[in-house]
């Protein structure tokens, strides 16, 4: 089931800021423009998660072109500061998540050819106080059970700090695989698979913040899904058409709002856009479907009650004309006797 993407008004916008306001069509619907992005250094923004140190500050970072750097964007779409990763590489960054106790993750996870020995992620604890600055990160290396693969999804549990990665296949579904609960530095971590439904050329993921319901986006849709391995609903997505550059309006990432029901998506090119995407269509429609299946099974238990008690009142009919035919042959036999 498709829902079509709703304009939320979670995340109030300045009347002074009637650009950042304006609606961008797909079909006949329209998502309400949470921030563009004003830096044209930031050409292939691939990632997206929310501040835990300022809720109105998110997090994005470039593809494979440029340094090791992740930028701090503020409700105007400027960029409030840079955060240099000191001790990580870039070779393919695709997405980024918040985890517990203000930490960020990056993931190093991109392998088009598919030949990359493992793959990375970087993790840095978000300074209080969101300034241009280096910050420590720590590096873990995970290899895939099956061999290579390429991905673009990261996603860490905000309750556990568990770390998954979706696949990213061309054609077919892709794979989700969780990380070990107890990380090494010192060695390569060996991903388990834990589910095999991931949308085909899926781009961006997140976790709610229950640690249950996560979402997975494409070009074109986000798909939430209730927990690990249950079907996803889709919700379709806005398309950026103002932006500039190479790969514009390739949808590329995808958080939850720090009200914890909206989507924020985002894709690449010069002065892209991040939407603010109502999510609660693909929950509500779960609640209902939820109904909807409870009044059919309560209407299927009274049909199978109305029609025990039908062929009950009918078994007992039948009962009882048996029994006074048999009276009756009795008094016939009677009768006969008596003659």
């Amino acid at each position: 089931m498709t829902f079509a993407f709703g304009v939320s008004p979670a995340i109030a916008k300045d009347s002074d800021s009637d650009e950042k306001s304006s609606n961008s069509e797909s079909g006949d619907d329209a998502a309400l423009v949470d921030r563009v992005l004003q830096n044209e250094d930031i050409a292939e923004a691939s990632g997206l998660s929310v501040s835990a140190v300022d809720p109105n500050v998110v997090f994005t970072h470039n593809d494979s072109d440029g340094d090791a750097v992740v930028f701090a964007i503020d409700e105007q779409g400027d960029t409030e500061a840079t955060l240099a990763l000191d001790g990580a590489d870039i070779i393919d960054w695709e997405d980024m998540a918040a985890g517990p106790d203000n930490t960020q993750n990056v993931g190093d996870i991109g392998d088009n050819d598919l030949e990359r020995d493992f793959v990375s992620v970087y993790q840095f604890t978000e300074p209080e106080d969101i300034e241009s600055q280096v910050v420590d990160a720590t590096q873990f290396d995970f290899v895939y059970p099956d061999g290579p693969h390429n991905a673009e999804s990261l996603l860490v549990n905000p309750v556990s700090g568990q770390i998954f990665i979706a696949t990213k296949e061309e054609d077919g579904e892709g794979q989700l695989f969780a990380a070990p609960e107890n990380l090494s530095t010192s060695s390569d971590n060996e991903l388990e698979e834990v589910a095999d439904n991931i949308p085909e050329l899926a781009t961006g993921g997140a976790f709610f913040p229950d640690g249950e319901q996560f979402v997975i986006r494409t070009q074109e849709s986000a798909f939430i899904f209730p927990e690990i391995g249950a079907d996803p609903e889709e919700i379709a997505l806005p398309q950026d058409e103002e932006a500039k550059g190479k790969d514009a309006g390739s949808g590329e990432s995808v958080t939850v709002a720090n009200n914890g029901n909206d989507l924020l998506v985002g894709g690449e090119g010069e002065n892209s856009t991040i939407f603010d995407v109502d999510a609660s269509g693909a929950d509500n429609a779960e609640v209902a479907n939820a109904e909807k299946s409870k009044k059919n099974n309560s209407d299927d238990d009274a049909d199978d009650e109305k029609d025990s008690k039908k062929k009950k009142s009918k078994d007992d009919d039948d009962d009882d004309k048996d029994s006074k035919k048999s009276k009756k042959d009795d008094d016939d036999d009677d009768k006969d006797d008596d003659e």
